[in-house]
């Protein structure tokens, strides 16, 4: 348990090194927001992918253009998930999509808050999955410091924003998606794209 609870987490790559740096205090709040937008992308990566973001988007842009009604712009949504294969991950874009819709937003706007919504709940979701594995492992007022940073953390304007960050990379702007910890003393952290 001297590498901490972190190390035998049952999740992805990702949310271990965001636990691990909620974990330690040696990193500021700054790098504890990369740690957890990297998790994020990973598992927008992993659970959703570019190809299924590109279709949910070319839906909403449709709608924004005034060629869809939100009932066909629904419908139009509700067809992808039978394109697919299943991911709870996308099947909450595409719920928070329409929602958007129907309270009146389309295009990118509707794109980024359903992005940003279904990745934030994924995210606090995971957060608790952090915080209990800690207290099964034994390290309880731990767990509840690791929970309190990694909170922090997701409410940090970047986090906040995912969806944004998301729509750069749809359009293929350069986005820092990955960390990678500092490996000498004089080495600040560096983000790799």
């Amino acid at each position: 348990m001297s590498d901490g609870p972190y190390q035998s987490l049952p999740l992805r790559k990702p949310w271990r090194e965001a636990a691990e740096f909620a974990h330690k205090e040696a990193f500021s709040s700054d790098e504890r927001s990369d740690a957890i937008c990297a998790a994020m992308h990973n598992d927008l990566k992993e659970d959703v992918g570019l190809d299924r973001l590109k279709a949910i988007g070319s839906i909403l842009l449709q709608d924004e253009q005034g060629s869809l009604f939100a009932d066909q712009a629904d419908s139009e949504l509700d067809a992808i998930r039978d394109q697919y294969a299943p991911s709870s991950l996308m099947d909450a874009i595409i719920e928070h999509a329409q929602y958007c819709i129907r309270s009146g937003l389309s295009g990118d706007q509707a794109l980024e808050a359903a992005i940003n919504r279904a990745s934030l709940d994924n995210a606090h979701a995971n957060a608790r999955s952090i915080e209990e594995h800690y207290l099964r492992d034994g390290a309880g007022m731990k767990g509840s410091e690791v929970r309190s940073n990694l909170n922090e953390a997701l409410s940090s304007s970047r986090a906040q924003n995912i969806g944004r960050e998301v729509i750069a990379l749809m359009k293929g702007e350069n986005v820092e998606t990955k960390v990678r910890k500092a490996t000498g003393i004089d080495e600040g952290l560096t983000i790799e794209p």
